[in-house]
């Protein structure tokens, strides 16, 4: 189970923003999002705070789940559009929060949210969370996964003609959370304890979202990429089917700004 368990750490790991204050909705499907995260965010508490997380059916649960799954579609379109970094923040951190929160319960709050991912009795901690709690996790963590990828090359472009000094760690920090996700995501692809379906979905997500992760990366991380796909096509004939697509697609997306700084 330490594939799940790294792709939530790399989720969670992301984002160091919570949102955004939404504004009071109406059918705007950007402000549902982000006012149901909130609303389970509180439910779930901060990264360990609590042991407990809330059952499948609880309605904070569910209100945030089917937002997420709406925002899957409608996320980079006009009905929700993509606004550089300040929708980036507003719009990915509540996700990465919430997956952090399902799989840390019952560590203990840490004072910068940070997973415990070098201390092997809380991996072990966090693998059966992920077990226990996959059911209600998985559309937060595509949707993680989505929402950076689709924000890639709008913050890239955002980026481009600035003077980026003194940013550096920033940009590392956004490029190598979203190398993470794609790392995370390629593990439970080819992992054989995950249901099914839902490995379809990641894979999925991954086919559909390759050219847009790749924006972000280096050329040294498009070639570990590349690598890590070999791996998991190795494993699993589904990645296998889809690897040389997913390939072209990393290797071939531009690069600009956050590739290169």
């Amino acid at each position: 189970m330490k594939s799940i368990s790294f792709a939530v750490a790399a989720a969670a790991a992301l984002a160091a923003c919570s949102g955004g204050t939404p504004s009071d909705g109406g059918d705007d499907p950007a402000a549902a999002l982000v006012t149901t995260a909130q609303a389970l965010q509180k439910k779930l508490g901060a990264p360990g705070e609590k042991a407990q997380m809330p059952a499948a059916d609880d309605p904070d649960v569910k209100a945030f789940d089917a937002e997420a799954d709406k925002a899957l579609t409608a996320l980079g379109t006009p009905a929700m559009p993509v606004q550089g970094l300040d929708s980036y923040e507003r719009l990915c951190g509540p996700a990465a929060g919430i997956t952090a929160a399902y799989v840390s319960a019952g560590l203990g709050a840490t004072a910068d949210g940070a997973l415990p991912t070098d201390d092997a009795a809380k991996v072990a901690k966090m693998n059966e969370n992920a077990t226990r709690y996959m059911g209600q996790m998985l559309v937060p963590l595509l949707y993680s996964a989505h929402c950076t990828a689709v924000h890639l090359p709008a913050v890239d472009k955002e980026l481009a003609g600035q003077d980026l000094s003194g940013k550096e760690a920033a940009l590392a920090q956004v490029r190598d959370g979203a190398y993470g996700q794609v790392a995370g995501l390629l593990q439970m692809a080819a992992a054989g304890d995950i249901a099914p379906a839902q490995r379809s979905r990641v894979i999925d997500l991954l086919v559909r979202d390759a050219g847009h992760f790749g924006v972000g990366f280096t050329q040294a991380q498009r070639r570990e990429l590349a690598a890590m796909i070999d791996q998991a096509a190795a494993a699993s004939p589904e990645v296998k089917a889809k690897a040389d697509g997913l390939k072209r697609a990393i290797a071939g997306a531009a690069c600009a700004t956050l590739c290169s700084a």
